[in-house]
């Protein structure tokens, strides 16, 4: 029972670490946006709460658009931002299951050239289910001690890992099913 608690401690820690990117983008001209469009992906199940939080440097004379949508068919729009500058933050939950898409384009005003001197610097960070809540907030508004607010996120983790067995689960057995139909 001890090493079950322990490897569940060890578990919770590797997942608490943060995930986060840090690049530089170059900026385009209005021509060759498509070609400059940078985007980053993660696959998300479906009704899985996101937070996405971005924060973009300096940059006289450039302007970052932000998109965020998933891989689907329909092309789902979670966010379409012109114009970002500092911090953003936008929380959503997925409406399928795909990968979500972040996709960041850096343009340069009217009248400017392309060069290695025009670019931004973006920071982004990709919270997803457990990641994604506020658990100092949480902590604040219940008046939960440390170790009450450590398995409160124990508790949404393992949520998380249940879930995905059962879509696990489902998923084989769908496929199983449709593997006894095709085989003869």
């Amino acid at each position: 029972m001890r090493s079950f608690f322990l490897t569940l401690l060890v578990l919770s820690s590797i997942l608490a670490v943060v995930k986060a990117i840090k690049f530089d983008l170059p900026a385009v001209t209005q021509d060759h946006v498509f070609q400059g469009t940078k985007c980053l992906s993660q696959y998300v199940p479906r009704d899985t709460m996101v937070l996405v939080t971005v924060n973009v440097g300096e940059g006289y004379n450039q302007r970052v658009e932000l998109e965020i949508l998933d891989d689907t068919d329909s092309r789902n729009v979670y966010l379409k931002k012109p114009n970002v500058k500092g911090e953003l933050r936008n929380g959503f939950t997925t409406k399928v299951d795909g990968e979500v898409m972040v996709c960041f384009t850096n343009i340069l005003d009217d009248g400017f050239k392309e060069g290695s001197q025009y670019k931004r610097s973006i920071e982004l960070h990709f919270g997803v289910g457990a990641e994604a809540d506020d658990f100092k907030k949480i902590a604040n508004a219940e008046k939960l001690t440390p170790l009450e607010l450590e398995l409160r996120k124990l508790e949404t983790v393992v949520k998380e890992i249940v879930d995905e067995m059962n879509y696990l689960k489902a998923r084989e057995a769908k496929l199983r099913d449709t593997n006894g139909k095709v085989t003869i």
